[in-house]
């Protein structure tokens, strides 16, 4: 017997004296030899302590964003906040992302500015989406690569634009210098 599940059964004793419900648990670290599809990754199972509230949210967070269970959902936080500190104080951090903006095409001179803004960074623009989305708001969506410094400043820009509404920038992932995706086939 494992020192975890002596440790367990007496805990389990107390807490079935006290009228509580009886847990279980697995080791404290558990690495399973589990491969995904592409045979690159082993995971590892390992528990985590939590408030009860705080966990009811996480689920009912995991079931508004439509993961699959905790471990996807958590998976996918655990990624973007690596992301973000990877690259957050690497300005020349290579990235691919997406600026969304939020303005009112009749505001003055805007949409003029925003395509002159846009040409000024071209070298760092891959595609823009412009969506007509009542009869005086247009959302725009740009996808950007590039260094983190020049996407930044891109978006700055135009998102500090006077008229826009709304506007974010989303890193979703690092890009490899100098790799433009001529490689990438579908």
């Amino acid at each position: 017997m494992e020192a975890w599940e002596s440790n367990d059964r007496e805990k389990s004793s107390e807490r079935s004296s006290k009228g509580l419900p009886l847990r279980t648990r697995e080791p404290p670290i558990y690495t399973r030899a589990m491969r995904r599809h592409d045979d690159s990754a082993r995971l590892a199972r390992f528990g985590v302590s939590i408030e009860e509230n705080l966990l009811a949210a996480f689920d009912r967070l995991v079931g508004e964003k439509g993961f699959t269970n905790r471990s996807d959902a958590l998976r996918s936080m655990i990624r973007s906040e690596l992301l973000e500190t990877r690259v957050e104080g690497d300005p020349d951090a290579e990235v691919i992302g997406t600026i969304s903006l939020v303005y009112d095409h009749g505001s003055r001179d805007l949409p003029a500015r925003l395509t002159d803004l846009q040409h000024r960074h071209h070298r760092s623009i891959v595609s823009t989406l412009h969506v007509h989305f009542d009869a005086h708001n247009c959302l725009e969506v740009i996808v950007v690569r590039g260094r983190l410094g020049d996407v930044r400043a891109m978006s700055d820009s135009l998102i500090g634009a006077r008229g826009v509404q709304q506007g974010r920038l989303i890193i979703n992932a690092e890009a490899r210098a100098g790799d433009r995706g001529s490689r990438h086939h579908h």
